[in-house]
């Protein structure tokens, strides 16, 4: 229950982008978050939900158009310590498949996508909406997993959540910037311990 409401938090986050965003644009190009860092492709880029344990950004490319990138830390209950990182993939996206409403959130495909010469595991789903005309947003999205070279020892890995709202009959503005969010990914030492 706590998944589906992030992830509503952050889809209604992305449809409300336009009307009402506390945040100002982003100055800075490099973001610290507990042990994480990363960086904003560009200056467009507006920090989004801050209530929750995960970081969100919001890009708006016009009135109905728009990206939104969220992160956040999945620390690994000691039940499932020992599985792969491969296993801990596919136990976290059958999480996410069960806990989305199916009538809107479908089109769960998992994969792996190559960004700089590494893969990560993915699993990509449409969100659409009741009654969808062809003006009417719909949202293409990816969970990307990254796990760490300490994983075995650190044992947490990381969700990044891209989102593209753009109308039902055009296509999404693809994956560029977020492969170089990706891409700058950085991850230090735990802060606050394993849970």
């Amino acid at each position: 229950m706590k998944r589906l409401l992030r992830n509503l938090l952050v889809m209604a986050s992305l449809l409300l982008a336009g009307m009402a965003l506390a945040a100002g644009p982003l100055h800075a190009k490099v973001i610290q978050f507990h042990e994480i860092s990363f960086e904003i492709p560009d200056s467009g880029w507006q920090r989004g939900d801050q209530r929750s344990p995960s970081i969100q950004f919001i890009h708006k490319y016009g009135e109905r158009r728009g990206q939104s990138v969220a992160l956040w830390t999945i620390a690994i209950p000691p039940t499932m310590r020992g599985l792969s990182p491969k296993e801990q993939a596919s136990k976290y996206f059958e999480g996410e498949r069960r806990g989305h409403y199916p009538q809107n959130w479908g089109g769960f495909v998992e994969g792996e996508r190559e960004i700089g010469g590494k893969r990560y595991p993915t699993m990509k789903y449409v969100v659409t909406f009741p009654d969808s005309k062809s003006s009417t947003p719909i949202i293409d999205g990816l969970y990307l997993l990254y796990f760490p070279g300490d994983f075995a020892t650190r044992q947490r890995f990381y969700v990044l959540m891209w989102q593209d709202i753009h109308p039902a009959d055009d296509k999404g503005r693809g994956l560029n910037e977020f492969d170089a969010i990706v891409s700058s990914f950085r991850v230090g030492p735990v802060q606050g311990g394993n849970k």
